[in-house]
Parts: C-alpha cells; structure tokens; sequence
C-alpha cells in the first residue's frame, strides 16, 4: 500500500501561544478515499524527528521540516513524501 504524506500549508504563530511554526499537512492511501488533514508544530515535529527513523511517508516530512532552515519553510508547501 502506497502513503503519502503532503505539506499543504505553513502558519507562522505569534509567540505568546508557544509554537513559532505550524504545518498544516494530509496523509493519503490507496483504501481511503479523502485524506487525513492535521497540524502538527515545529516543536512537536522535533520531538518526533528524534524518535522516528525516517522509514515512513510522515516521518519524512516530519524530519524534513525539523532540517529545514526556518527561512524556507514556506517552500515545503506542496512537498509530498511517498513510502510504498
């Protein structure tokens, strides 16, 4: 079975609510027809980046978006990861 996860968004929030970066992402497969659309924060995605290995579509773009300089998030948009 094929997964995909996709970037579709990146929200940068004010800093009284404690996450500085939002990503907006879905995850798709070949057996469900509409995808999974959720949030996940720039700190909550460095925390899985430690404990994931990057063997799955989510971890992909989850470590992805944890290397990327925060001067280029907005060009992640649209970015799909793929695992089969």
């Amino acid at each position: 079975m094929q997964v995909k996860a996709t970037l579709l968004a990146h929200e940068a929030v004010g800093p009284e609510s404690g996450e500085l970066h939002r990503f907006i992402f879905s995850i798709s497969d070949e057996l469900n027809r509409q995808p999974v659309h959720n949030v996940v924060s720039l700190r909550t995605a460095r925390v899985l980046a430690s404990e994931l290995l990057p063997d799955t579509a989510f971890a992909q773009m989850i470590v992805t978006i944890v290397r990327t300089d925060p001067a280029d998030y907005d060009s992640l948009v649209g970015k799909a990861f793929r695992h089969t």
